[in-house]
């Protein structure tokens, strides 16, 4: 499998065959990371919700101070076993586990690691390096492990540095999940609006086009935005969401450092 930078808009997220989904069917190493708010969270949920639970055991890995030794204890501990105290012993058994899965139960094994950025924010720069070790790992069936590093943009900084040659070499797919566009952005909102019964127009595209600019065309800041808008159209008995509206709701029901455009 050739490694490559796929770039990924909301709307990809939402489909059953993304870059995630087949670094997992392919028991290969996949780095995801954006912008906060982007969508990897939705990413991770929409991948974990397609993928067989009769084919696939997935383990979800999320802690800010990230050691190697929890980095094997947090999947063992979620499979039934006490981890052993020491590093080395933890991995042993993690291997002995994902040896069951795969040659016994005929499974394949999905590692997350959620918040991958923050390992080397605390100096755990042997997490890093113990990830070679579990990648390490084979059996005569084929790699028995599908392993997705998930964070914030520092994350792909911190893994195409120098001293991570051996950790990048050994990544399969690259997934950058962009803000949205302004099209993008009118796309998303409507497609919301259906999901919750409306095919009405309540919000004008001069107003469509503000949220757009003040949210950057980050997700989550979009969603705040327009559920503030709602609430203070009907407070207001105002069946449009304007220009003015979305104004007034940027300068006075959000907090001052949200809005990013």
């Amino acid at each position: 499998m050739k490694s490559g930078i796929l770039t990924l808009s909301v709307r990809a997220v939402s489909r059953q065959h993304g870059a995630s989904a087949l670094c997992c069917q392919k028991q290969a190493v996949c780095c995801t990371y954006s912008s906060p708010g982007c969508g990897k969270s939705t990413l991770l949920r929409a991948l974990s919700a397609e993928l067989d639970d009769d084919k696939y055991t997935i383990l979800y890995v999320s802690d800010s101070n990230l050691s190697a030794r929890w980095l094997y204890a947090i999947p063992l501990t979620k499979m039934g076993y006490e981890a052993k105290f020491h590093t080395k012993d933890a991995r042993i058994q993690l291997q002995d586990m994902l040896y069951k899965e795969m040659e016994v139960k005929g499974k394949n094994v999905v590692i997350i690691v959620d918040e991958a950025h923050l390992v080397d924010h605390h100096n755990n720069r042997s997490t890093l390096q113990e990830i070679r070790f579990m990648l390490n790992c084979e059996f005569d069936s084929g790699d028995p492990l599908s392993l997705i590093l998930s964070g914030q943009n520092e994350l792909w900084d911190l893994i195409a540095h120098k001293d991570h040659k051996a950790i990048i070499q050994r990544i399969d797919q690259i997934c950058k999940i962009p803000a949205l566009d302004n099209w993008q952005v009118a796309q998303y909102i409507e497609t919301h609006l259906k999901y919750a019964g409306t095919d009405d127009t309540i919000i004008s595209s001069a107003a469509i086009e503000m949220i757009s600019n003040a949210s950057a065309g980050v997700p989550r800041v979009i969603n705040k935005i327009c559920t503030h808008s709602l609430i203070y159209a009907a407070k207001c008995r105002q069946s449009v969401i304007n220009e003015d509206l979305v104004r007034a709701v940027i300068e006075r029901e959000l907090p001052p450092n949200m809005c990013l455009g």
